[in-house]
């Protein structure tokens, strides 16, 4: 079995789909938390540590959402099929 670009990015991407939304939403209550301690805190440290939370966070959200698409465009420059994506059944009269 010989191991090439496609098959390493076909073995990533059967995980992807489950791993980014899971970390995207980690990361959004990482930045909710810092809202609500910035927001609730009484003291200029608690007013601090609030901004980190919410520094970092946008910083993890810009770095998933990044790293989301490098995935996106290097499946698109290898032309790698995943067809991890189902098809949505068509209801009724409505078509896709």
């Amino acid at each position: 079995m010989s191991v090439t670009i496609q098959s390493i990015l076909k073995s990533f991407l059967s995980v992807m789909p489950f791993v980014f939304p899971v970390l995207f939403a980690v990361v959004l209550l990482v930045f909710l938390w810092g809202v609500v301690r910035f927001l609730w805190a009484t003291s200029v440290e608690g007013k601090a540590e609030g901004k980190a939370f919410l520094f970092w966070g946008v910083i993890a959200m810009f770095v998933v959402a990044s790293v989301w698409g490098l995935v996106g465009l290097l499946v698109a420059a290898f032309g790698v099929q995943t067809n991890l994506a189902p098809h949505a059944p068509e209801l009724g009269p409505f078509q896709r």
